[in-house]
């Protein structure tokens, strides 16, 4: 098995520590093998994906995050209806209703994903 080593912030080592904890992981190595699985499993999953389809999508980030507003912006065609609320600690959660291209919203999901957005679901009715 290979040895990698990763930089992770005290907040999600905490997060870590304490799955490891609640679900009788045997380690830390244990728990991220586990999260890296569900999210593969995730992707693949979204990757099968074809035709028009509906969905909701929810994203968590910053009040003033740049990329996350340019990226809705972008896919603004998708967008059927946005609920926007203000959280705590100067957050914002985003819920749309989408309609369109499996394709185009996968996208729209994968470049969530890789902006700076806390938590982004996918649930594709």
């Amino acid at each position: 098995m290979a040895i990698i080593s990763m930089s992770l912030d005290d907040e999600l080592l905490k997060d870590i520590d304490s799955l490891q904890e609640k679900l009788n992981f045997k380690g830390r190595s244990e728990v991220i093998r586990v999260a890296l699985r569900l999210l593969i499993d995730d992707h693949k999953n979204k990757c099968e994906l074809q035709g028009e389809i509906d969905a909701i999508l929810l994203v968590v980030h910053q009040e003033k995050d740049e990329d996350v507003n340019k990226i809705k912006h972008d896919y603004q065609s998708l967008i059927l209806t946005q609920v926007h609320n203000h959280l705590k600690n100067h957050e914002c959660l985003d819920m749309f209703v989408l309609r369109g291209e499996s394709k185009k919203i996968k996208d729209l999901y994968d470049e969530l994903l890789a902006s700076k957005a806390k938590f982004v679901k996918l649930i594709v009715s």
